[in-house]
C-alpha cells in the first residue's frame, strides 16, 4: 500500500520554511516535500507503508510543537 496526506500550516511562510528545509527527509519507504504559500507552508508526505507514514508524520508534528514553543519564549 502507499500513503499520502498534506499537512498545512499557517505562519511566517518565510521563517517556517527556513526551520524546516533543512529537516527535509528522503528516506527508503517514506518522504517529504515542502512548499511555501501565501499563507504558511505544505509539507506533502508519501510513503510506502502505516509505519513509515505515522514515523514521518509524528516527526513533522513534533517540529511544528518545537517550532511553536520558540515563538512563545520571544
Amino acid at each position: 500500500m502507499n500513503y499520502s496526506a498534506q499537512i498545512k500550516v499557517g505562519g511566517d511562510a518565510k521563517s517556517l520554511f527556513e526551520c524546516f528545509s533543512p529537516e527535509g527527509m528522503q528516506k527508503e519507504r517514506s518522504n517529504y516535500k515542502l512548499k511555501k504559500t501565501k499563507n504558511g507552508i505544505v509539507f506533502d508526505i508519501k510513503a510506502t507503508d502505516a509505519t513509515a507514514f505515522r514515523a514521518t508524520a509524528g516527526m513533522i508534528t513534533q517540529l511544528l510543537a518545537v517550532y511553536e514553543k520558540m515563538g512563545k519564549i520571544k
